[in-house]
């Protein structure tokens, strides 16, 4: 396998959620930092995609947004990043993201959050690419969307079970054995 180099972390914009999600998300970008790796992300200055661009910033580490130019006002575009791309829609927002990574990272989050993580799952799964895929299920978050899972390969609906296409950890700290 390759040397990570840059890695895309998918993760919640809501500043209405718990602080131990968006602890993981500072935990995470202090991690990413101290290993010199590049964090990709969604832009924004909002939840825990702010708290992981804070983090970046504070330690002088490279942290780029990709954010599509009609979210630019609502998410709040964090204005201090190494690089932004403003894209013309979401659709080209995730290739970008994907195009500058190395490795994906899913943190607990939303829609957009499982959206940006199924289409690299589904991805892997078709063989467009080979990039390692995290899920880092803090407090047993996804561990619904996990029993789903469990529930499609049972039924034979995937070519590949879960266990195949990405790794699973439960807390922050685990990730430094995969990215090195």
């Amino acid at each position: 396998m390759k040397k990570i180099k840059s890695v895309c972390v998918f993760c919640s914009s809501s500043n209405n959620i718990e602080e131990k999600y968006r602890k993981s998300a500072r935990k995470l970008a202090t991690i990413l930092s101290s290993n010199n790796i590049t964090t990709i992300y969604g832009g924004g200055n909002t939840g825990m995609m702010g708290d992981l661009a804070g983090v970046c910033i504070s330690k002088n580490a490279n942290i780029i947004g990709v954010i599509p130019q009609f979210l630019k006002e609502r998410e709040n575009l964090h204005y201090n990043l190494t690089k932004v791309y403003i894209e013309e829609n979401m659709h080209n927002r995730k290739r970008r993201m994907y195009n500058l990574s190395d490795m994906f990272i899913c943190l607990p989050g939303g829609l957009g959050t499982l959206d940006e993580f199924a289409e690299v799952l589904s991805w892997k799964q078709l063989g467009i690419h080979n990039k390692p895929i995290v899920l880092i299920n803090i407090d047993n978050y996804w561990s619904k969307l996990l029993n789903f899972f469990d529930e499609i390969d049972n039924k034979r609906f995937t070519y590949n079970n879960k266990s195949s296409l990405f790794n699973i950890i439960d807390n922050v700290e685990k990730i430094v054995s995969i990215i090195n």
